[in-house]
């Protein structure tokens, strides 16, 4: 589908109906104001817009404007569509490493393909300089990890009392994945051997996705649960139904 972008001017739309810019206009005063071809109002063509028009009606550039030639087109929103800047791609990856999860295998393959999809850049958004990352743990225990980029490795914080969820260091758990990229390396790498020798056979996964909302919830983003134990903690939150 072809894109139109008008970059910093606004977006050329009926002044009344507000409908977009479309091959169906009709010019006057030599390409200065144009009819609207749902409502009929009169509007004026802006400055950053104007082109002379030919003898047949349409205007010079009619044939480098995907807007006045193709039936569909993509406007590419601009600053005036925005009530704040746009978040940046942010991705949280929370992975339940209780023992049926760990007996699976599940947990170094899944830690391989992720660091296999940051290395090639195929995290979407991960092609600019604001993509922010996020681990989570959880078994009996909520453990979250530390990657502020001065640190020379991952720094591990468990909470023990699954109901009465804090966030410890909370600046430093969702971090910019360009500044921490070694360190979020080494943590994919090394996961899988933490929890080797587990014999926890819950997971508490009500407080793992309580602890992933406030880690996030100022910003938004997408949360990526690995859940594999059947075995889920009871917790208050999560009440049986009647």
């Amino acid at each position: 589908m072809p894109a139109v972008s008008f970059k910093n001017d606004p977006i050329v739309r009926c002044k009344d109906c507000r409908a977009y810019i479309n091959p169906f206009v009709r010019w006057l005063d030599n390409g200065q104001r144009w009819i609207c071809s749902f409502c009929g109002d009169i509007n004026k063509t802006e400055g950053y817009y104007y082109s002379t028009i030919e003898a047949d009606g349409y205007r010079t550039d009619h044939d480098d404007r995907p807007e006045f030639s193709s039936g569909t087109v993509d406007f590419i929103a601009n600053h005036e569509y925005m009530n704040r800047p746009p978040m940046p791609p942010t991705y949280l990856f929370a992975f339940d490493v209780s023992k049926p999860a760990i007996d699976s295998g599940y947990l170094a393959s899944a830690c391989a393909t992720i660091k296999s999809v940051i290395e090639q850049e195929l995290l979407p958004g991960q092609n600019g300089e604001r993509a922010k990352v996020a681990f989570l743990t959880y078994d009996n225990n909520v453990a979250f990890y530390n990657l502020k980029p001065t640190l020379k490795q991952p720094q591990m914080m468990v909470i023990t009392d699954s109901e009465n969820i804090f966030m410890p260091q909370p600046e430093d758990l969702l971090v910019n994945l360009q500044d921490s990229y070694d360190l979020v390396m080494q943590l994919l790498d090394n996961l899988p051997n933490y929890f080797t020798k587990t014999t926890t056979a819950e997971s508490s996964f009500i407080a793992a996705l309580q602890c992933a909302n406030s880690i996030i919830k100022n910003i938004g983003g997408k949360m990526v649960f690995f859940q594999v134990s059947q075995m889920i903690l009871r917790h208050p939150k999560l009440q049986p139904a009647n």
